[in-house]
């Protein structure tokens, strides 16, 4: 339990980091478009995990919110491992292979949580919030990404022909 948790450790996120980065160069389409949208995963994911912490203390402080709500290295967790997951997805053609990695995310996901119950004694309800922001993030920049690379399609389409 205790190493599945270590998952959210600065550590292990740099390791997966490094590696989403690899996976990103070694694929050479809109690197850096991906690498831009990598980059504001780790920055939105730090800034928004103390932005809403900061916000409910202020908001709730007659409630005795826990200080660490939503919790933090849970929203990193996701925002960070489920990009990777999403490139490895996004850059394989192996579709098998793309929903095993999903469903094995997804039950990593699990034991985080447990874990997360079991070794740092923290509130349920602390971990789930920040799955939660953290996956609502993370979409938010798999949707924007995905955008932007239709729309930069679209553009290569309309300098081909622009009748």
């Amino acid at each position: 339990m205790g190493a599945i948790f270590s998952l959210s450790s600065w550590r292990a996120l740099g390791i997966c980091s490094a590696a989403t980065v690899a996976i990103i160069v070694l694929n050479r389409r809109k690197v850096w478009m991906e690498l831009l949208f990598f980059g504001l995963i780790w920055l939105g994911s730090f800034l928004i995990g103390r932005g809403i912490n900061w916000l409910f203390r202020f908001m709730m402080s007659d409630l005795h919110v826990s200080t660490d709500f939503p919790n933090r290295s849970s929203m990193l967790f996701i925002s960070i491992y489920g990009f990777f997951i999403l490139m490895l997805i996004r850059h394989r053609k192996n579709f098998l292979l793309s929903a095993m990695l999903f469903f094995f995310f997804l039950f990593i996901l699990l034991v985080y949580f447990v874990s997360g119950i079991y070794v740092q004694h923290l509130q349920p309800s602390e971990i789930a919030a920040g799955l939660v922001f953290g996956a609502v993030w993370l979409t938010l920049m798999a949707l924007g990404l995905e955008m932007f690379r239709l729309l930069s399609f679209i553009k290569k389409d309309i300098e081909k022909d622009p009748a």
